[in-house]
């Protein structure tokens, strides 16, 4: 399931959670003003905090992060900036979605109901971090298709990106007009791009509109592998699991590693 698709299932499996996140050195804490744009190479985890989990993740227990630095993929990239984070995430059997993301936003808890952190967005040129990932086998879902993991940033629209108007439904948040002009995504086929070692990836921002404020600085998203999944009865895939009245078990879970997810001045390399 690539981005395209995730927005439109978003609507039915999005939850923000609150995640401490301390401020680093002279950055202003978290709870207080913006203190002006930003306009030089930073790392992201300084301002923005992993708050808003996606797809199974907004179910309580199926996704779950730790960011203590003794918890990282070790060793952590050299000259590797702000925090690392090592998320699990066992599939939601009872939901169907199989799928979950993280978004790390600003202020932590908004999906647009407050304005982002000031950015002169024209400075920046990639969003850059690494990844890795240990998966249960076959990685691959739905009998045999391929999973994909998508680095975002920016993309948050908080007046439509539920696919109703914020003021509406049961995820009012009162008011939620601001949102990111920005919305780079790439998209890295899990196996082949990335894997169980660290490495970089690049997000390019050129071609982007000029934000002013930035609410998600970075997010991923993954499909769970699913036909690592087993099911009580007999089916060709675990996605007719349920329809066919049996239990779906996915006892095995997908490690997520991230470090140095960082928003650079500098381009990113040539492909």
């Amino acid at each position: 399931m690539q981005y395209r698709d995730l927005l439109l299932k978003a609507m039915f499996g999005v939850t923000l959670f609150a995640l401490p996140v301390g401020g680093t050195g002279c950055l202003p804490s978290l709870d207080d003003p913006d203190f002006g744009p930003l306009t030089s190479t930073f790392a992201v985890s300084d301002i923005f905090s992993p708050s808003g989990f996606m797809g199974d993740g907004a179910n309580p227990g199926y996704l779950t992060v730790d960011f203590d630095q003794n918890h990282c993929k070790q060793p952590r990239p050299a000259g590797a900036r702000g925090n690392c984070y090592s998320f699990t995430y066992y599939m939601d059997p009872h939901h169907n979605l199989m799928w979950a993301g993280v978004y790390w936003v600003f202020p932590t808890n908004s999906w647009g109901a407050f304005p982002g952190y000031a950015i002169s967005s024209a400075n920046f040129q990639q969003v850059r971090f690494y990844a890795a990932l240990e998966m249960p086998t076959p990685m691959t879902k739905a009998a045999g298709g391929d999973t994909f993991f998508n680095g975002i940033a920016g993309g948050i629209n908080g007046a439509n990106f539920y696919g109703m108007p914020c003021a509406n439904g049961p995820r009012d948040f009162g008011k939620c007009e601001h949102d990111d002009k920005i919305r780079a995504q790439e998209v890295f086929q899990i196996g082949k791009d990335i894997g169980p070692d660290y490495k970089q990836f690049h997000i390019a921002l050129s071609n982007q509109p000029t934000a002013e404020e930035l609410i998600g600085a970075f997010a991923w998203s993954m499909d769970f592998p699913s036909d690592s999944c087993t099911c009580s009865v007999a089916v060709t895939s675990p996605l007719e699991c349920t329809a066919a009245g049996g239990q779906l078990n996915c006892p095995q879970p997908v490690k997520i590693y991230i470090d140095d997810i960082v928003w650079d001045t500098a381009p990113p390399p040539s492909p």
